[in-house]
Parts: structure tokens; sequence; C-alpha cells
């Protein structure tokens, strides 16, 4: 299993491609400023550096070869599609409903200092990472863990064709979580920046992470820490 400690790992994206292969992108940044606000239920679009960071991370996948492309039913992965998608090669669309972003209910839209000054029981709670916890009038962090981890047993549990999933930190991480069969509370820590490139592969051992949070492609429009 790969040392989720490193950053990025410069294995090409041409490493021992099989049917089983995943690569997840987060999408990119949004006009709400998903980087330093909490967005999760609320649709918002891409925002011009979104748009960039996904042109990019469309280049560096484009000699990457895959049959389907998964999103949430949220415009900023929806939308991202477009850099992604061959229009030589016919590709099926997939929209996992259960990959949609946590609902933060009345936290959405605010920053962590925000929160912090409204909400500061709840902040404190939130901050001890109970699993427990559920945003005001918003999802509960067990409701979302259960609900992202059937939809990723019901779609990627068993893929057998090269899948490309665009989607967002939090459903990443979820992912992760089951795909590798680790913890959740171990990958909560590790980035998984706007535009970055997680590549997984599958052998007779299970899946194994390759790449993880790669963002050498973003330049001087990655964000980091987002």
């Amino acid at each position: 299993m790969v040392n989720l400690r490193r950053k990025t790992i410069e294995i090409p994206i041409e490493h021992s491609l099989s049917d089983s292969n995943l690569i997840l992108i987060r999408h990119g940044e949004t006009t709400g400023q998903s980087s330093v606000r909490f967005y999760g239920a609320t649709d918002i679009p891409l925002s011009d550096i979104g748009v960039q960071q996904m042109q990019r991370t469309g280049e560096r996948l484009k000699t990457f070869r895959y049959s389907q492309i998964i999103t949430s039913p949220l415009s900023r992965s929806r939308d991202a599609l477009a850099f992604f998608k061959d229009s030589d090669a016919e590709m099926e669309h997939i929209v996992v409903d259960e990959f949609a972003e946590i609902n933060f209910g009345d936290w959405e839209g605010l920053t962590a200092q925000e929160i912090e000054q409204r909400y500061p029981l709840e902040h404190r709670i939130w901050k001890d990472k109970n699993n427990e916890f559920c945003y005001p009038n918003g999802e509960s962090r067990s409701a979302f863990f259960n609900r992202v981890a059937n939809g990723s047993k019901r779609i990627l549990q068993n893929i057998f064709a090269p899948t490309l999933a665009i989607l967002h930190k939090g459903v990443i991480r979820i992912i992760l979580a089951q795909l590798l069969n680790m913890p959740y509370e171990v990958l909560s820590g590790y980035s998984i920046e706007l535009g970055s490139i997680q590549y997984l592969i599958k052998n007779e051992t299970g899946w194994n992470l390759i790449l993880h949070n790669d963002t050498s492609h973003l330049g001087m429009i990655r964000i980091p820490h987002s």
C-alpha cells in the first residue's frame, strides 16, 4: 500500500493500465471559493480558476483511456466533464446521487472562522471529529459516510472498465477508505486539493493507490491546502 504521507508520487498515468483502473479527481475551485468556504449541498459552478484547473487536469490525463466517467449531480462536478470527455470515443456518463458532497446545513457558505464565531459549541464538537456530529439543519457525518460508502460499493467496488470520477473532497476520502480497506480517520487528515488526481489500480490483492494528491499539472493555479 502506498505511503500516504508522501504528497505526490511521480508515477506516470500510463503505469500498468488495465480494465480495473480508477482515477479520482477533485473538481476545481468554485465561484463561492470552495477552497475557504463550506460548500457541500449548495450547487455552485466552477470559477474561472476552477475551469483552468480542470483544463490542465484534462490535459494531464489526455493519454489515459477510460470508458466511463462518473460525476455527482452537482454542477461543479458535472460541468468539469467537458474537459475530459473525448468527442471521438463513446463514453458512458454515470451520475451517482450518493456521491453528492455532504450537506453542511446552516454552515453552507461560511468560512471556518465564521462558523467558530457563530456556532462556538457546535464548532468544538465538530473539531473533536465525532462521527455522530450533525451539521445544524444539515447532514450527520455518519449518514454522509454511509451514503457515499453505499454508492462506492454499488458502483466502484467491482468495476471492470477504466473509469474516471470527478468528485468532491469528502466523497473521495470515503471512497479511498472503502477501496483501500482503511479507517476513514486515517485518511481524514490527508490532502485532496482542488484539481488533484488520485490514481488506483486493482490486482489480485485488491485496490492499490498509486498516485495521491498529484497537483504537479496545476502550476501557479494550484491552491495549497484547499
